[in-house]
């Protein structure tokens, strides 16, 4: 892992934000936006209620995560005690955290969360030299996931992976995954545990 030049770090930041703002003006152009910078304003000060959803998929996020962070299952499940703090989310650049954070607002309306996008989220935070941590461990890591080889634009020092296979079958597995666990908690364990406790007293 070679270290990168000062110029090379400009022009990695300058292609993230470029890459950014074109992603933001298709599909989540009303959204409101935060700096990695801002955001560690933020973060910093313990009076401000901040909570940082990521929206990834669990590959990439067992590989590294902004600290604090916690995954969007975790905030859908708990979001009503989130109705005082200022919701971030991030992705890899801001593309799904963007699509995330409209859907918040179309759905929550006015007066409801307030939701940010980390503008080129990951990658920004880590051309910034801010720090990830390993979310099982809890320790800091230079590794970062960054979905595939066209977001290669990781900061200096730090060890860009992304998927091998073909980004739209870790996409759709991951959520295939997810809804298969929903059913089967939801419709399927439920019936046959029902199932087997008439099939036994039917038998006694």
């Amino acid at each position: 892992m070679s270290a990168l030049s000062l110029a090379e770090v400009a022009r990695r930041k300058a292609q993230v934000a470029e890459m950014f703002t074109g992603m933001k003006a298709k599909a989540f152009s009303k959204t409101e936006d935060i700096s990695a910078t801002e955001l560690k304003s933020m973060l910093a000060k313990p009076e401000n209620k901040v909570v940082l959803v990521d929206v990834r998929t669990p590959v990439e996020q067992d590989v590294s995560i902004i600290p604090t962070a916690i995954r969007k299952e975790v905030f859908e499940a708990t979001k009503d005690k989130y109705k005082d703090h200022t919701i971030v989310a991030y992705c890899t650049i801001g593309y799904r955290s963007g699509v995330y954070v409209q859907k918040l607002q179309d759905c929550e309306g006015a007066g409801g969360l307030k939701a940010l996008n980390l503008r080129g989220s990951i990658l920004d935070w880590s051309l910034q030299g801010y720090p990830l941590v390993d979310e099982e461990t809890g320790q800091e890591t230079k590794r970062v996931h960054v979905y595939g080889e066209t977001w290669n634009l990781v900061g200096d020092g730090y060890q860009a992976e992304w998927h091998k296979k073909p980004l739209a079958v870790v996409v759709v597995w991951d959520f295939l995954k997810g809804l298969l666990s929903r059913l089967w908690s939801q419709y399927l364990e439920p019936r046959w545990l029902i199932s087997l406790f008439r099939g036994t007293s039917q038998r006694g």
